[in-house]
């Protein structure tokens, strides 16, 4: 499923997960970069 938020698309499993996104962005944004970076 995907979530627009400030203009950029993610991409969330189910609306569970979508709900949670858009209740608090920044904490899974942020969640997301730290996992992205890690080798």
């Amino acid at each position: 499923m995907k979530v627009t938020y400030k203009g950029k698309d993610y991409y969330v499993c189910c609306s569970g997960c979508r709900d949670e996104f858009k209740e608090n962005p920044e904490k899974y944004i942020k969640e997301a970069e730290a996992k992205a970076k890690k080798p």
